[in-house]
């Protein structure tokens, strides 16, 4: 399982922020296109980093796990949202994206993006890895972005900032947001 994760991993993976050390590092193999969406989703983890304690606020304690998780969707939604808005600056130019935001485009599943990573050089680990492992790799990009997106579509990027003073305290608020717009709290089950 864990073989199988990092190299998972060190397939899909293009580049990563470090908050331990605030580093960046990007795939040395990525150019043009994929180059500058890579540092712009980074580039808002370093930001979360500084404007949001993203380092100091996703470590590990018990009983959290599902808060935790919650949380890492909110970050990879946040970056993820605004590399696909610099994709759209890349492929149609400023003046589009005035008018076109990420946030307009449709929503999909972890198995609906999974379905469509099976393509190229990025996908044949993909492809092969048991379905759950790939799924739970999309998962924090899927449904974080699904998140950011409905706060997006309520009240802009100023409805993110915010959520980042409230984060969802679970993955049942992140995928159901009236839950998080009511603040229902998680039950907690005895271990």
């Amino acid at each position: 399982y864990e073989a199988e994760t990092y190299a998972l991993l060190e397939e899909q993976l293009e580049g990563l922020y470090m908050p331990l050390d605030r580093t960046m590092y990007v795939n040395k193999g990525i150019s043009g296109n994929e180059l500058e969406a890579t540092l712009a989703h980074e580039l808002v983890h370093a930001l979360q980093d500084q404007h949001f304690g993203l380092g100091s606020r996703m470590k590990y304690s018990v009983g959290a796990s599902d808060a935790l998780g919650a949380l890492h969707a909110l970050a990879e939604g946040d970056a993820t949202s605004t590399m696909l808005d610099e994709l759209i600056v890349i492929q149609r130019g400023e003046d589009f994206l005035s008018s076109h935001t990420a946030a307009e485009l449709p929503d999909q599943d972890p198995e609906d993006l999974l379905a469509g990573e099976n393509q190229g050089r990025k996908g044949g680990r993909l492809r092969r890895t048991p379905r759950f492992l790939s799924v739970s790799l999309l998962a924090p990009y899927a449904d974080g972005l699904r998140f950011v997106h409905e706060l997006r579509r309520r009240g802009g990027w100023k409805s993110v900032n915010e959520a980042w003073g409230r984060p969802p305290i679970s993955t049942e608020q992140l995928l159901h947001i009236e839950k998080y717009d009511n603040n229902e709290r998680p039950m907690t089950v005895p271990e």
